[in-house]
C-alpha cells in the first residue's frame, strides 16, 4: 500500500516527468516513466552497505574544544573553526520528505541530537533537496538557537521565510561553498 501511495504522491508532485537528468557521474539518467513505474512496484530490495560507525568525536567538549569537524550524518556536518560553529545542510528528520510518515527514511541516525549542538553561529543549506533542507529540523534550531544565520541560495529564502525562519542571508552556492571548504579539506587530508 506504501508503494502504491508514494507512486502516486511521485507522479502527482513531479512538475516535469520528461526532464533529462543526471547522476554525479555525468551519464544521463535514460528511463522511460514506465520502467520507472516498474522499480517502484518491484520486490527487489536495494543492497544496503553498512558503515562502520565511530563514536569518537565523543571525546570532543563541544563546548570547549575548537577546530573540530564531526560528521553528523549524510550532508550534516558540526564544524567549529576558530570558535566560530556552522552546522551544514541539518537533517535530523526520520526521512527525506516533506511528509512525516512518508518518503526515504534513513539508515542510520544522526550522531547527534539538535538539542546536543551548542550554540550555532551558522547554518548553511546548499540546496532544497529534502536530503538537505529539513524545514522541521531548521524550525527546531531556529528555535533553540535565536541568534543563528541561515546562510542559502537565494532561491530557497521564501522558503524559509514562509517557515517563519527570519536570520536569513542570502549567498551564493559559491559562496557557501568557500566558507565551507577550508574547514572541510582538513578532514580530506586526515583521511588521505
Amino acid at each position: 500500500m506504501h508503494k502504491i501511495l508514494f507512486s502516486f504522491f511521485i507522479l502527482t508532485i513531479s512538475f516535469n516527468l520528461s526532464a533529462d537528468f543526471k547522476n554525479s557521474n555525468g551519464k544521463a539518467l535514460e528511463k522511460s516513466l514506465g520502467q520507472m513505474l516498474e522499480w517502484m512496484n518491484s520486490d527487489i530490495e536495494p543492497i544496503i552497505t553498512k558503515i562502520n560507525l565511530s563514536d569518537q568525536w565523543k571525546t570532543i567538549d563541544l563546548l570547549n574544544d575548537d577546530n573540530y569537524v564531526i560528521w553528523v550524518g549524510h550532508s550534516t556536518f558540526l564544524i567549529k573553526k576558530s570558535g566560530v560553529t556552522i552546522l551544514t545542510d541539518p537533517i535530523f528528520s526520520e526521512r527525506a520528505s516533506p511528509l512525516k510518515n512518508f518518503g526515504p527514511k534513513r539508515l542510520i541516525p544522526p550522531a547527534l541530537q539538535i538539542e546536543d549542538i551548542p550554540k550555532i553561529d551558522f547554518v548553511t543549506v546548499s540546496h532544497n533537496h529534502y536530503d538537505h533542507l529539513d524545514t522541521r529540523s531548521l524550525k527546531e534550531i531556529s528555535a533553540l538557537h535565536p541568534d543563528v544565520i541561515f546562510l542559502v541560495p537565494s532561491g530557497d529564502l521564501k522558503l524559509l521565510k514562509r517557515n517563519k525562519i527570519n536570520e536569513i542571508s542570502n549567498l551564493s552556492i559559491k559562496i557557501i561553498y568557500n566558507i565551507i571548504s577550508p574547514c572541510t579539506r582538513h578532514v580530506r587530508e586526515f583521511h588521505n
